[in-house]
């Protein structure tokens, strides 16, 4: 921690899909540099991102996002993207991804360069809003004064609680006791200390954690009983005895009372937690791989949320506030609006939510008068929202949120009876939803020079690579999708599900941008571009280079389009799915 407290900026790595090595996630921790940043109050933590062995190029952005969120959630808040590359040339394709080997490919001829904006915008109002206020713990998780190794991130650790680790600089020039907590000084406050290979313990360290005791601090550790230093000579350790005895009992387990504080050994962190009355600061579903950091400002609570569940899921968090309303935030769109299905009970307030594959969200808790519309939706007679501690429920194939609201307006992408319960009261809405499948008859257009047409019509949608032409099943770049139709009405609102999209897809609807989605799910609003009459689609769908780099090593020398120093391998064959794929449905919602 301490060469990470004198950087300007401390640095930490993770990996793209894992670390090289059989320790995988051991090898790279991110909650010491985390803590490192919060203690020495540093605004940013770095991290060289998504670094990879092997390119396949078949990545894309979506590729890494439950990767990025998920060490957004550990404390990483600027990221530092491995690699990219310089390729001289101007005329190849996809170009150099360093090294022949190495590095997530992040090069100019990338197909998916165009877009990359709309995935910056993303990561930069998430790094932004984790920039701001304090980190907010519970734990502090000392070093120790004589240990054989630094700690891991796996190391176990009381799910809906969050730590930092603890040196001894910090501990020893930073640490006090303010309104009852134990105060970093620049920093956050927190509730507990834990002891590391405590049987062994500086005399300097135990003074100090002596003051902390008396003055409130709660501690658990095993009793010390020697230090590891021949600094500490035979005076030092009869008074390293005396304060040890002082502070713990002589049983293998118990708590001890000195001063205004305790002293906890023999026990699992979870007990003194629950003796202490230290209720989790979050709590998920138990099945779901859900991850969270909370931050604080001068007037707000800060949660990021982010799931690595495949499936899209609504669930119910409950958080360890009360007295405010909560906003949800999407970075994916910087939308910003009051949450609607939520309800306060026993000091905390539980909050409904819905997130796509590999979702993420940013709930922020402020003074208002805001109040939750309901606590509970159900559709035709089953649950869809709950704010129920533990509550979830996956969705298989169908879009997600089941829900959406613009502003106050709540719309639903099935019909039937929605019923919203709110204080014993139970507020009934009929949604008719009229679809319309677009599935068919499309008139494909192409990138030149890769060998396809320059246009084909096919008469329903499916994977490039399920098409014959060997061309288009190879093609790699932007496809552009065209499509007319004509309506005798339209609905109140009427929205536009892409389906299934490899990988990026842009929509155009009667000549108006309607907005770029790189990841699921591929759901537009175009109830303000519709018409009654005839209608336009543009549906502009990028895919990856590895479709064809294959093809490329059937050609000849010579004739070869693409060049890379780490194209796939001639035994490579597998093609990853393209283009828009559906069922592309247009929903009128009355």
């Amino acid at each position: 921690m301490r060469y990470y407290g004198v950087s300007d900026i401390p640095m930490t790595e993770f990996w793209y899909p894992k670390a090289p090595s059989a320790q995988n996630e051991y090898a790279k921790p991110i909650y010491n540099a985390a803590s490192a940043t919060h203690l020495y109050n540093k605004p940013m933590l770095a991290a060289e991102a998504c670094t990879q062995i092997g390119v396949k190029w078949n990545e894309h952005p979506f590729s890494v996002k439950y990767l990025i969120d998920y060490n957004f959630a550990k404390g990483v808040n600027h990221l530092v993207f491995h690699t990219f590359s310089h390729t001289p040339q101007t005329n190849v394709y996809p170009g150099s991804s360093f090294g022949g080997h190495i590095g997530f490919p992040l090069v100019r001829q990338q197909t998916w360069w165009p877009y990359m904006k709309d995935w910056t915008y993303y990561l930069a109002r998430n790094q932004f809003v984790l920039q701001q206020g304090e980190y907010v713990a519970d734990v502090l998780r000392y070093y120790g004064d004589h240990f054989e190794r630094p700690p891991f991130d796996l190391d176990a650790f009381p799910k809906g609680y969050r730590f930092d680790y603890l040196n001894a600089e910090i501990l020893h020039d930073k640490l006090s006791m303010k309104n009852g907590k134990i105060h970093v000084e620049n920093a956050g406050d927190y509730r507990l200390i834990t002891l590391r290979d405590s049987e062994k313990m500086l005399l300097s360290t135990l003074k100090k954690l002596e003051v902390l005791v008396e003055n409130g601090a709660v501690i658990l550790g095993n009793k010390p009983l020697d230090s590891p230093s021949l600094m500490d000579d035979e005076a030092d350790l009869k008074e390293l005895k005396t304060i040890s005895d002082k502070l713990w009992g002589t049983s293998k387990v118990g708590v001890k009372q000195v001063g205004k504080g305790k002293v906890y050994w023999g026990k699992a962190l979870d007990d003194v937690l629950k003796e202490e009355g230290i209720a989790p600061d979050v709590i998920a579903p138990k099945e779901l791989d859900i991850h969270w950091i909370h931050r604080e400002i001068e007037d707000a609570h800060i949660y990021f949320v982010a799931s690595k569940e495949d499936k899209p899921v609504n669930l119910a968090l409950s958080f360890r506030i009360n007295n405010v309303s909560p906003q949800i935030w999407d970075a994916l769109t910087g939308d910003q609006q009051d949450a609607k299905i939520w309800k306060t009970s026993q000091n905390r307030t539980n909050v409904a939510l819905s997130l796509a594959s590999n979702g993420s969200i940013i709930v922020v808790f402020s003074k208002s008068d805001k109040q939750p519309l309901a606590s509970k939706v159900t559709h035709n007679g089953a649950v869809v929202l709950n704010t129920e501690s533990g509550w979830s429920k996956f969705y298989e194939n169908k879009a997600v949120p089941k829900l959406l609201w613009k502003n106050d307006d709540f719309m639903a992408l099935e019909s039937g009876e929605f019923v919203f319960h709110h204080n014993g009261k139970e507020t009934k809405k009929e949604v008719s939803v009229e679809e319309i499948s677009l599935q068919n008859n499309w008139q494909l257009s192409f990138n030149e020079g890769w060998d396809t047409p320059e246009t084909v019509e096919i008469s329903e949608l499916k994977s490039l690579t399920e098409l014959k032409n060997e061309a288009i099943k190879h093609y790699s770049g932007t496809t552009t999708y065209t499509k007319t139709f004509k309506l005798n009405e339209t609905g109140e609102r009427t929205i536009l599900d892409l389906g299934k999209v490899s990988n990026i897809a842009e929509l155009w609807c009667n000549g108006k941008k309607i907005g770029v989605k790189w990841a699921p799910p591929f759901v537009y609003d175009i109830s303000n571009v519709i018409q009654k009459g005839e209608n336009k689609l543009e549906i502009i769908v990028t895919n990856t280079w590895r479709n064809q780099l294959i093809f490329d090593n059937t050609r000849p020398k010579g004739q070869k389009k693409t060049w890379t120093t780490n194209p796939p391998k001639k035994n490579e064959t597998e093609l990853e799915e393209a283009g828009l794929i559906g069922p592309v449905i247009l929903k009128f919602i009355k």
